[in-house]
């Protein structure tokens, strides 16, 4: 705060103590004006207005202020003639203060209509200054992240924010007026589904119990559907742990709708009844602006399919296509398969990347792949298709929706196959939901759904295409950069001995769904060496000793290095654990031998990539946090003279003392170390964005058990930690 700022918020306080002192309540329970400042628009009209004071000037026994409501704007001349000792009041005012006034209004020789003030009561003071009043807040993130500031200062932000909540309401009278119930489901799940994406995960302490946030509310309002509703919407607020960017906020607003009966012509008929109400209503018309596009949404919007769109904007064939001209074109365009390849999906992705930015006026495209399709009910007539539309305006997809599936059986193999994706690695794939299979089980009648986001339903109406503009409260980062760190709680003596881990909230805002893994293997007895071991060794190096080059495309390497670079580790030229040792193996410097407990686990290092650590466990006060290192902290790493101070920001586990591992497991604390004393020994498996559970676990589990198998012990059951 600069001093200028100190001064006139200690003047503000001044300002306020006389007003205390003048017998003022400056903080009054309740005032009740009769009108607002839109009504102030004729002469000799009676008002009681109040508002905040956006503008103030005062001169000797006058003063002149600008009053806004909710509504509008308007001049108010105070004087000491007409208020007496009450002027000591207004001599008191600021910019940012409210007031509540009644009196007359007039217009001055300059022709401004104005209220002439007979009475005033102090409202409330406004202690911090207002950024200056004409050029407002100039920074986008001061913006968003002071948006009350903003809408004090930026008119046209309220005037977007005021068209959003119409629209809600105009979407709402629509969809009553169409018989349709509007309803609520839960947002804290038990499983996520209803749309390939990722969720934000909770723990539940009442349950003890993991939790979701929902990703869409569809198998919800199809549970409605099956007990005896049959015309459901629900305006949903909705979770995915996914990218943010221009049209794209990790929690927005959905609106799900499902008709009993219908199928997906009848669906894209009521959503153009729909937008076209919504446009007439706000807008008052239905051409509308859209970025540089004239668009026109009168008429019955074109229908094509998929296969006809790619032929016509793109010049490509989607049965006759070869699987290399499908590469060729993907590797020219810089276009990726998310999870397991198929031409479909591939088709769907080449569609998505050439296709969808040159559809400009109203466009539904119909009958897409079912591998992109998940909950879409079979197509009728093609097979390998469902009946699915999405719909495009101004190339850009705006709805999408389909003929649902109501078979128990067709749903329950949809979900068999975004399994299969899940294990290849596809983190957007939907769970099975046994308990949304037996709903289907008792029977659904025909159904029709749609999905549309009012987000961008509000963007679309307003030609707006920053999707932070429309919500009143975008989700920013914290502050400073920083997230925010909960105080340390003590933790008993006894509860140290307790294995246990848990992830601080510093590792999950900069790695969304980050997680580890650990098992404890009890009553090892470690030795130096081992022939039989050092023979295994020899030949597990044999036959996993890559070129230089091929190491970093390795996908835990690749996982990893994502890691060290955001938190700068990279910058220091370090290297993820598992990298370091593949490459002395690939420039031919072998790997350290330690002991038998540590050149067990490291074989599996080298067969998955994953990283592993290995600690005396009767030497860390748990439980483990996996968390960002704060500035000035020291750790004394292994083989080190002298106590190391760690950047501020790296990644490490700590258990409630000290600092244990930095950057993961690349460097580790001697006094955690494994020695031939050691008889009871935790390991640690690093995951990442990018790697599943399935593969983290798998290459702990290969660790545990070649320590089993060359010191002996009881391996427990493996905790993943999320």
């Amino acid at each position: 705060m600069s001093s200028r700022e100190e001064q006139i918020i200690q003047a503000r306080k001044d300002k306020l103590a006389k007003l205390i002192g003048l017998g003022v309540n400056v903080n009054p329970p309740q005032y009740n004006p009769t009108h607002k400042t839109s009504d102030c628009i004729i002469v000799d009209l009676k008002v009681n207005i109040a508002g905040r004071i956006l503008g103030y000037r005062r001169q000797g026994k006058v003063a002149f202020v600008d009053l806004t409501d909710d509504v509008g704007r308007v001049q108010v001349f105070a004087s000491l003639a007409d208020l007496s000792e009450t002027y000591e009041i207004v001599k008191l005012l600021d910019i940012g203060d409210f007031i509540g006034v009644s009196g007359t209004t007039f217009k001055t020789s300059a022709g401004a209509l104005t209220v002439k003030v007979e009475g005033l009561t102090f409202l409330g003071k406004s202690m911090s200054p207002l950024p200056d009043i004409w050029s407002g807040l100039r920074d986008k993130e001061d913006r968003y992240r002071r948006r009350y500031l903003d809408l004090i200062l930026n008119k046209d932000a309220k005037s977007l924010l005021d068209k959003r909540w119409a629209i809600e309401k105009a979407v709402r009278e629509f969809m009553w007026s169409e018989k349709y119930q509007e309803v609520e489901t839960p947002i804290l799940q038990n499983l996520y589904g209803g749309t390939n994406a990722k969720p934000f995960t909770t723990h539940l302490n009442a349950l003890d119990a993991e939790m979701y946030l929902r990703v869409a509310p569809e198998l919800y309002l199809k549970r409605l559907i099956v007990g005896g509703y049959e015309r459901v919407f629900e305006i949903a607020r909705n979770f995915r742990n996914e990218g943010m960017d221009q049209t794209h906020q990790p929690e927005f607003t959905m609106m799900e709708f499902y008709e009993a009966y219908a199928d997906y012509h009848r669906m894209m008929d009521i959503t153009e009844e729909l937008i076209k109400s919504v446009a007439q209503k706000v807008n008052g018309s239905l051409e509308l602006k859209m970025e540089e596009h004239d668009i026109n949404l009168s008429g019955k919007w074109r229908r094509i399919t998929i296969d006809e769109a790619l032929s016509e904007y793109a010049g490509l064939d989607w049965e006759n296509i070869t699987d290399e001209e499908i590469k060729s074109v993907m590797a020219d365009n810089k276009i990726k398969v998310m999870g397991v390849f198929s031409r479909a999906k591939a088709l769907f992705a080449i569609y998505d990347h050439l296709v969808t930015p040159q559809l400009i006026q109203p466009t539904w495209v119909i009958d897409y792949p079912v591998e992109v399709s998940p909950l879409s009910k079979t197509h009728r007539s093609k097979k390998g298709r469902v009946e699915r539309f999405e719909g495009y305006v101004g190339g850009k997809e705006i709805f999408d929706g389909w003929s649902e599936i109501v078979s128990e059986h067709e749903q329950r193999e949809r979900f068999d196959n975004e399994q299969k994706n899940m294990k290849a690695g596809d983190d957007e794939a939907q769970p099975l939901d046994e308990e949304f299979l037996e709903a289907l089980s008792y029977g659904c009648p025909p159904l029709g759904g749609i999905g549309i986001g009012i987000d961008r339903l509000v963007m679309f109406l307003s030609n707006t295409w920053s999707i932070r503009e429309v919500i009143a409260f975008p989700l920013m980062r914290r502050e400073g950069g920083s997230p925010m760190i909960a105080p340390k709680k003590e933790i008993k003596a006894s509860d140290k001995k307790i294995v246990s881990g848990k992830i601080d909230e510093s590792v999950q805002a900069l790695f969304p769904g980050m997680f580890y893994a650990y098992t404890v293997i009890d009553g090892v007895d470690i030795k130096k060496s081992n022939p039989s071991l050092k023979k295994l060794t020899k030949e597990v190096i044999a036959g996993n000793t890559h070129e230089l080059e091929a190491i970093g495309e390795l996908k835990p390497i690749k996982a990893y290095r994502e890691i060290f670079k955001k938190t700068g580790a990279w910058k220091l030229s370090r290297r993820p654990s598992p990298e370091a040792l593949l490459r002395r193996l690939a420039t031919g410097k072998g790997i350290y031998n330690i002991n038998t407990a540590v050149d067990a686990y490291n074989l599996a290092v080298i067969e998955t990539g994953v990283g592993l650590g290995g600690f005396n466990a009767d030497k860390i006060a748990f439980p483990v946090t996996l968390r960002t290192t704060r500035q000035g902290e020291q750790m004394h790493l292994l083989g080190d003279d002298e106590p190391t101070t760690v950047m501020d920001g790296e990644m490490a586990y700590a258990d409630s003392e000290k600092l244990i591992t930095l950057d993961l497991n690349y460097r580790d604390i001697d006094a955690t170390k494994i020695t031939e004393d050691t008889s009871r020994i935790i390991l640690y498996a690093d995951g990442a964005q990018g790697l599943s559970e399935e593969e983290v676990v798998s290459a702990l589990q290969k660790g545990a058990g070649y320590i089993k198998q060359f010191c002996g012990g009881t391996v427990s059951e493996i905790t993943v930690v999320k």
